[in-house]
């Protein structure tokens, strides 16, 4: 994940490395829905929505906001991170189950916020060039993961990827927006 922070480039990113990142991470996609039987949630008939998930939350942002590679790979890295510990953790340790969510925990949701949050500021601070302080990284980050940890817990009869992502994506724009604004 930190990898894509590590490609030097200038504002806005060029065109070569944008499409190279939508062909990776469509190629990606692709291997994912191909190999989707060793990767999907017991009970589910098919991974493609899990993937799909990723994609369609991910990719977009790279297109519209070139210039700010940041927002896209701390999208990404909210869904990996906190959604894949929310899971692992919530089927583990999650006894104590959400009232509005018989499907989800207490536990799981916890984890989804613990490993989210420094994994996506540490993403949205390495992605950012120049780098903002860590703390402006904080307060961009920490409202997306808050917001995506809370629509994960919606019980919806889709996998809810596409969700976590979108509302991810929305919050981090809007701080985005208003802390470190727009050049």
């Amino acid at each position: 994940m930190l990898a894509g922070t590590a490609i030097p480039y200038r504002e806005p990113v060029p065109i070569f490395l944008l499409t190279g990142a939508v062909l990776i991470g469509i190629g990606l996609v692709a291997a994912a829905i191909y190999c989707h039987h060793s990767i999907r949630r017991p009970g589910e008939q098919n991974g493609g929505q899990s993937i799909f998930g990723y994609g369609i939350s991910v990719l977009p942002l790279f297109v519209l906001f070139p210039g700010q590679v940041e927002l896209a790979l701390t999208v990404a890295g909210i869904i990996a991170f906190g959604d894949g510990c929310a899971t692992v953790v919530g089927l583990m340790a999650g006894r104590t189950k959400l009232p509005w969510n018989c499907q989800k925990s207490w536990a799981g949701t916890a984890a989804f916020v613990l490993a989210a949050m420094p994994m996506a500021v540490l993403i949205y601070w390495c992605g950012a060039h120049p780098h903002p302080p860590f703390e402006i990284a904080a307060l961009c980050v920490a409202p997306a993961v808050l917001a995506s940890a809370v629509v994960e817990t919606i019980p919806v009869r889709c996998n809810d990827n596409a969700l976590v992502g979108a509302s991810a994506a929305v919050a981090i724009i809007a701080m985005h927006g208003l802390v470190v604004g727009w050049s």
